[in-house]
């Protein structure tokens, strides 16, 4: 597993960078709020 991350290529930085940037943007407006659930259900 560490050979992997010793020689990133730069499609690998590319898509870690575009996972980081995924992830980030999911999670800093969620709202765990049940009526919002609710609603979607609905």
């Amino acid at each position: 597993m560490l050979p992997c991350f010793a020689r990133p290529t730069a499609g690998k930085v590319t898509r870690w960078c575009y996972l980081l940037w995924y992830l980030l943007t999911v999670a800093n407006p969620f709202d765990p709020s049940p009526s919002i659930w609710l609603n979607l259900l609905g």
